[in-house]
């Protein structure tokens, strides 16, 4: 059976059932019809440093962890909770694992705070930086050059810097 035919026994656009189908990782042959194979035989799309930079940009560490995977840049995600310390004061730690499709290696991150969300953010996070730095290094190693070292990893020249202490109360402010 075509997936056309399945689109139309079911009522469902044609357009649909083929995303549907691409999503699930089920294969469909050259004649348009089911190969009968679950098994995903293509390679993950690449994912350069910089576009994971930009996939970054505004959004929560967690969103960025579901949309890799929706894109199958990472796999097997798992998501592991625990709660120790006093009632009044708890302390949460989140644990995440993560497979990357490319090389099949195993990112393991962890976050802990007074609160779940700030625990599981900060897992997600964790295990996102522990990615763009993967990714940096194999781009440097792949485009031969070194990676960008101009600015300091604060975004701040030496002249914007911040002072670690400040003046005190009589001194006036010195840079």
């Amino acid at each position: 059976m075509t997936v056309r035919e399945v689109g139309d026994k079911h009522g469902i656009p044609t357009k649909t059932l083929r995303g549907w189908l691409e999503t699930a990782i089920i294969s469909i042959g050259a004649d348009d019809r089911y190969s009968g194979t679950g098994a995903d035989t293509r390679q993950p799309p690449p994912l350069s440093a910089g576009q994971l930079r930009s996939l970054r940009q505004g959004r929560s560490p967690i969103s960025v962890v579901n949309e890799l995977a929706q894109k199958q840049i990472l796999r097997d995600i798992d998501w592991e909770d625990s709660r120790t310390g006093r009632a009044h004061k708890p302390l949460f730690t989140f644990s995440l694992t993560a497979t990357r499709a490319d090389d099949g290696s195993t990112l393991r991150a962890e976050g802990r705070s007074t609160t779940k969300a700030a625990a599981r953010t900060s897992a997600a996070e964790d295990l996102v930086q522990q990615l763009a730095a993967a990714l940096s290094w194999w781009g440097a190693r792949a485009g031969g050059g070194a990676p960008d070292r101009s600015q300091p990893r604060g975004g701040r020249t030496p002249a914007t810097r911040r002072p670690t202490a400040g003046p005190s109360r009589h001194e006036p402010f010195q840079w």
